[in-house]
Parts: structure tokens; sequence; C-alpha cells
């Protein structure tokens, strides 16, 4: 899973906690796309700067979290009017909390159980190996 900056997470969190699936934020001032923020809105909120949220809003589309809204205009092609959370988005701190699991169990669960089944093969062999040589032996004498 990515890494993501403050801003981005903010705005995960912002779109999720309206208790909305469906949370918009308008990119564009079109009437076309009736949304419950717009970016103007969302920099206030976050403390930021409008540059620097559509940036993040982008990054954040890029990855997966945000769903495009988006019409076919005749002349401009594909235009998109906004933006609201995917999957993703919707379950990022889900997700999250699966992929940090999944690092703990790889860098601290698994080390420590290979460190104890190998001490206890070395343990094993070690209260064996006396018992085997004198069994063996036993055939030569």
């Amino acid at each position: 899973m990515e890494s993501l900056d403050k801003l981005s997470k903010s705005i995960l969190f912002e779109f999720s906690s309206h208790g909305k699936t469906n949370y918009s934020c308008s990119l564009t001032s079109s009437t076309l796309f009736s949304a419950d923020t717009t970016i103007a809105q969302l920099a206030v909120k976050l403390n930021s700067n409008e540059d620097n949220v559509r940036q993040a809003i982008s990054f954040l589309t890029d990855l997966g979290y945000l769903t495009p809204f988006r019409i076919s205009h005749s002349s401009a092609g594909k235009i998109t009017l906004g933006v609201r959370l995917s999957h993703k988005g919707l379950h990022y701190r889900e997700l999250c909390k699966l992929e940090k699991q999944k690092l703990l169990l790889k860098s601290v669960y698994l080390p420590i159980l290979v460190s104890v089944v190998t001490t206890l093969t070395v343990l094993a062999l070690q209260w064996l190996w006396p018992l085997l040589t004198r069994w063996l032996s036993s055939f030569h004498g």
C-alpha cells in the first residue's frame, strides 16, 4: 500500500467523515455536477491552498482512492467535473490496518518463529546426538 502525505490523509478523512459513501467534491464551477463541497471549501477546511488540494486530489485519483466524475464534451473531450471516494478510498483505514498487520507478521512474528524453531531443532539434535552415537556403536561392538 502506498504511503500518503498528511494532506492526502486529511482529504480522505474529510470525505469519509460525513457518513455518506458518495460524498463528492466539485473540481469545476459547472452546474452539471452538484457536489457536497468544492476545492475552495475543502482548502479552507483543511487549512491549505487550492493548488495543493488539487494536486493531492490528483494524486489520490491516480492511486485509486478517488473516482473521477467525467462527462464527454464534443470539443474538449472528457472533462472531470468532480471526485468521490472509490472503494479503496472508502476503506483506506481498514486497508492500512491490514497492511500494517501483514508487515508486522513478516518483520516481527516470522523471524521470532524461525528463531524458536531453529533453537528447538539445535537443542533436539544436541540431545539426540549422544543417543545416536551409542546406538550406532552398539552395532560395531
